[in-house]
């Protein structure tokens, strides 16, 4: 009797490449998609005091 492991089940056959180009575009659109819908991060620091009132940089 033999332990199997998780490699047992992965086929032995090489990938198209084209496989491999749709699943990063997948996860490319998913991560935009998300990176679009998503809140906008509130600001949790505040301005130090006297900030807005510094003179610009010449």
């Amino acid at each position: 009797m033999r332990w199997t492991t998780p490699g047992d089940f992965i086929p032995q056959c090489p990938r198209l490449p084209q496989v491999s180009e749709s699943l990063i575009t997948w996860a490319s659109i998913t991560l935009m998609t998300r990176r679009l819908t998503r809140k906008p991060a509130r600001k949790t620091t505040p301005q130090p005091a006297g900030f807005a009132s510094m003179p610009a940089a010449a």
